[in-house]
């Protein structure tokens, strides 16, 4: 939904949105529900938590994250090319700034698609985990390279119970792997 006119996208980096999907589906990932996800209580306009479209959160995420996924990695390339003309000096301005949060949200899009396909399917589940346990760790890599120069510390937070906590999602994922897995 829109907040302004005319403006198809307006909230481009939402991953605080695929933190809480983490969250609440991880924690009542053996029993399926088509619509696992509440909203935030506090939250100040009702239903603003997600805006998923449908009446199925899970096929709805599903279709969403393997569309976002795509054009992501799209804009990522895009970058990838753009940055290699920009003159030396406007390089890493560039890539941390845009390229590094592109590449982080393809990376994340396809770790939360395969959590959700994991969740829902129970066939090829080790498979789905895995591969969004290694999308997760490419997206940590892509946030955590911005962090240099007295930027070093940048992310520090979010090792220690921050907003999105990576390294707690990771621990999420091994943990749901090895007990729900296929042996």
């Amino acid at each position: 939904l829109s907040e302004f006119p005319g403006m198809e996208r307006q909230f481009i980096f939402q991953d605080l949105r695929y933190s809480r999907v983490f969250d609440q589906i991880g924690k009542r990932f053996s029993d399926f529900s088509p619509n696992p996800l509440y909203d935030i209580g506090f939250e100040r306009v009702p239903g603003r938590s997600f805006r998923i479209d449908g009446n199925n959160q899970v096929d709805s995420l599903i279709a969403g994250m393997k569309k976002t996924a795509v054009r992501f990695e799209e804009v990522s390339q895009r970058c990838e090319n753009l940055l290699k003309r920009l003159p030396k000096q406007d390089q890493r301005f560039f890539r941390d700034n845009l390229a590094a949060p592109c590449h982080y949200m393809a990376a994340l899009s396809h770790s939360l698609y395969h959590f959700l396909r994991a969740y829902k399917y129970t066939e090829k589940r080790t498979e789905h985990l895995d591969l969004s346990i290694e999308y997760l760790e490419t997206a940590q890599e892509a946030l955590y390279s911005t962090q240099h120069d007295i930027f070093t510390d940048w992310y520090a937070g979010d090792k220690s119970h921050g907003k999105f906590n990576i390294p707690a999602k990771l621990t999420l994922l091994h943990n749901l792997r090895d007990r729900y897995g296929e042996k």
